[in-house]
């Protein structure tokens, strides 16, 4: 269901066997904690509802400095199945011990601007 500046849509999206992840971020925790290399999975764009197929290739382990502390990361490389992923990928480093995230950066591309987002402040679950 989809409202955003356009009336409600209710569709059925055929995605095959890879599994959907919208929110990317949180959804690498069981990538990473299953120690898969490489996956692909879906979105969904909420802007259009337009299926893309991406994947999530894992690209090595760094320790990283966020907020002033350091984390021992995998960094994770997600970009579109295909020739799209020559245009456009992202990076997220997830800490080692649970898949949290910790860093996601993009760079500037014709698809979009530069991104980076960073763990700010950690509670309690």
């Amino acid at each position: 269901l989809s409202t955003l500046q356009n009336p409600p849509q209710i569709r059925t999206i055929p995605l095959g066997q890879a599994a959907w992840f919208q929110s990317v971020g949180i959804s690498l925790e069981s990538f990473v904690l299953a120690h898969k290399k490489y996956q692909e999975f879906w979105i969904v764009d909420p802007l259009d509802l337009k299926p893309q197929q991406m994947f999530a290739e894992l690209d090595g382990t760094e320790n990283i400095m966020v907020q002033g502390r350091e984390y021992q990361t995998l960094k994770i490389r997600v970009a579109p199945v295909g020739f799209l992923s020559s245009l456009w990928s992202g990076y997220f480093w997830v800490r080692t011990s649970d898949g949290l995230q910790v860093r996601y950066a993009a760079p500037k591309s014709p698809l979009t601007d530069a991104i980076l987002v960073e763990l700010v402040k950690e509670t309690s679950k």
